[in-house]
């Protein structure tokens, strides 16, 4: 699947229903399987009703109480407009996937998804690349960072606490926003950010 994407639910009696906008999903038999699907119609640009797909912290952030969170993505037969800075899609029809019980294994499918020739959303195809790093295998991790050295570890730092603590730590042990720079620079201070190079020896150590 393409644009696999994260959303949250409203969850009752085992029926999925979707905020923004409010959708009851139905669980029907499509080609893609036995799965729930939300469709709407409008005249209007998709980008202004669409169902939405998005980053798993707006899932986390729009989470309704006793909600789930689960894997999207836009119907194979839908009309699909993407964010322009790829943090999300807009579609008149989209499917839910699976439910996301471990990050892991929602990374893993991302990733399965990207290898197999379906475009992804540059962000979350990051985001899921840091969450499942330790399972990729070594010749990859690298040529991962030789291609995208610094926007790679920014994703790993970002979304990984032992990263972020050791650069603090190297730092003087305050919690301050880090940012990722090209270069070999030790952590340093600038506007009430730390900033650190991609190829900080002591980070590449950690993270290879």
């Amino acid at each position: 699947m393409r644009f696999i994407a994260f959303k949250s639910f409203y969850v009752k009696d085992g029926d999925l229903f979707s905020l923004a906008p409010m959708l009851a999903w139905v669980r029907m038999k499509d080609p893609l399987g036995d799965v729930f699907t939300a469709r709407v119609i409008s005249d209007e640009p998709v980008t202004r009703w669409g169902i939405r797909g998005s980053l798993h912290s707006c899932a986390v952030y729009n989470l309704p109480p006793y909600g789930h969170i689960y894997l999207v993505a836009p119907h194979p037969d839908s009309q699909v407009s993407v964010d322009p800075f790829g943090l999300e899609w807009s579609a008149n029809h989209a499917i839910a996937l699976e439910r996301v019980t471990s990050l892991r294994k929602a990374a893993l499918r991302i990733i399965a998804a990207h290898d197999a020739g379906y475009e992804q959303l540059e962000a979350i195809l990051r985001w899921a690349i840091a969450i499942a790093w330790n399972d990729l295998p070594s010749a990859r991790r690298q040529a991962l960072l030789r291609e995208q050295g610094c926007q790679i570890t920014q994703a790993l730092v970002s979304y990984r606490a032992p990263l972020q603590a050791m650069i603090t730590k190297a730092f003087g042990g305050r919690r301050w926003q880090i940012g990722v720079v090209d270069g070999r620079d030790a952590p340093h201070e600038r506007q009430g950010v730390i900033y650190v190079g991609h190829a900080w020896p002591p980070l590449q150590a950690a993270i290879l």
